[in-house]
Parts: structure tokens; sequence; C-alpha cells
């Protein structure tokens, strides 16, 4: 019995701490809208497409496209499991008459709490 005892506690400060030495944050590398591309407004979509890896294992990311001003324009989010995630979207173009500059920002985080924000910015033309 005691053996089973101590077997189940080197169990637990094994797999059960292993969680608090994470220090490596998530990496993010963003494929698409590359920085500084110019979208025509005649483009009916804008293609999003970013990977994500995590030395232990990722726990959710958040994707946001908004203005200068703070206006949004497309948001998603989710809850991941494993060491490695592929994003693939698109958000629909609304017609506008000026050159508009628009920043995609990508949260992550992995089990142990660490963040990584990575961001681009791209325009969309009249």
């Amino acid at each position: 019995m005691k053996f089973h005892f101590i077997f189940f506690l080197l169990i637990i400060t094994t797999f059960g701490c292993s969680k608090l030495n994470d220090n490596e944050k998530p990496v993010i590398t963003i494929i698409s809208p590359s920085t500084n591309d110019t979208i025509p407004s005649s483009t009916s979509e804008v293609n999003l497409q970013f990977t994500a890896t995590d030395d232990s294992a990722l726990s959710s990311v958040i994707l946001e496209i908004n203005d200068l001003h703070g206006n949004n324009y497309f948001a998603d989010s989710k809850a991941l499991y494993g060491k490695n995630y592929s994003y693939k979207n698109s958000f629909i173009v609304l017609k506008n008459n000026k050159l508009r500059a628009l920043v995609m920002k990508v949260i992550l985080l992995d089990e142990a709490k660490n963040e990584s924000v990575s961001s681009t910015s791209f325009y969309l033309a009249p």
C-alpha cells in the first residue's frame, strides 16, 4: 500500500510540475496577408493564414483584424490542442472609396499561460 502511494505521488509530481516549468512562448508565423500587402477592394476576400507551434501544448488563439481607429473587421477564436496548429480562413472585403490600413493581430496561449502576440499591417485599396 505504501509503495502505491509513493508511486502515485511520484507520477503526480513528475507530470503535474511539467507545466510549471514551461517558460517558452509559442511561436506564430503569419503567412497571409504579408506585411504592407495592398489588396484591391475588387477582390472579394482577404486570405488569412498562419501557423503556431509550442514545445509543450497550445491552449487557445484569438485573431482580430482592426483598422487604426479600433474598428473591428473580423474576429475569430478557438481552443487548441496539441503542439502544432495551422489556421486558414478568409473575410469578405467591403467596397471602400479610400485606402484603408488594417492590422491582423494573433494572440496565442499555451497550456502554461505563456503568451505570444504577432501582427501584420496591410491595406485595402479602393
